[in-house]
């Protein structure tokens, strides 16, 4: 469960936010822009989603995140945040800070004491990497239910993950853990659940053949935001 307090607090913890007012309400903004903000009256809060992500998210946690009735038609949702572990919505403010900033200023977040794991030798973080091969007509079905998988995942403690497709159709997931033993509690849990049995159900339907699983130690994490190259301004 998140409070409003709470949600304040996270959302004051990003580089360069300001809290300014917005017709009356508290909104959170870096350079200006809007990335989250309070709703009249409610526990809720507001956030803007590009139509892909609130789609996925949709799929995945459709009670948890509605549009809002008047610029809903813009991305503008309504998150129940006090049905959500701290670990969720800490995420879901990084994404929409990330996305009203250039990418020149994301280095500034992930350097920030609110990062998830450290940079540099020695680090330590568990690494599993996934392979598949996918009914085409039912990509979908797998995606949205590995995004569901992730964001139980971020508020158990997870780094994270990403899902890539090659040329040949393959899929590819890799996730990152604090530890082997962090990653093994996780999954012990969620198979023991009747979390979205359906969903999981349309997923495994979308796999021809899974591929061999591989699982690193971490010994030097350098990931960082790339660039931003040719003087784009896109965020």
């Amino acid at each position: 469960m998140v409070s409003l307090d709470r949600f304040r607090e996270l959302a004051m913890r990003m580089p360069r936010v300001e809290e300014l007012d917005h017709f009356g309400t508290p909104s959170f903004r870096v350079r200006g822009k809007i990335f989250a903000q309070f709703p009249r009256g409610g526990s809720d809060a507001i956030f803007k989603f590009s139509r892909d992500e609130l789609d996925v998210l949709s799929m995945s946690a459709g009670d948890l995140f509605v549009p809002d009735p008047s610029w809903g038609k813009h991305g503008w949702t309504h998150v129940h945040i006090a049905e959500m572990d701290e670990a969720w919505v800490d995420q879901l403010l990084r994404d929409a800070w990330r996305r009203v900033t250039p990418k020149k200023m994301h280095g500034e977040l992930n350097s920030g004491a609110g990062g998830r794991f450290p940079v540099g030798e020695g680090v330590s973080m568990f690494v599993a990497i996934y392979r598949w091969r996918l009914h085409p007509e039912r990509e979908s079905d797998f995606v949205a239910n590995w995004q569901r998988i992730t964001l139980n995942g971020l508020a158990a403690g997870s780094g994270g993950s990403s899902l890539f497709r090659n040329a040949q159709g393959s899929w590819v997931a890799i996730a990152r853990w604090p530890s082997r033993a962090a990653r093994d509690r996780f999954f012990a849990e969620l198979d023991g659940s009747s979390d979205e049995p359906e969903m999981s159900q349309r997923a495994r339907l979308a796999v021809i053949e899974r591929l061999p699983d591989e699982e690193l130690d971490g010994v030097l994490d350098c990931w960082a935001p790339f660039p931003d190259i040719g003087g784009s301004t896109r965020a």
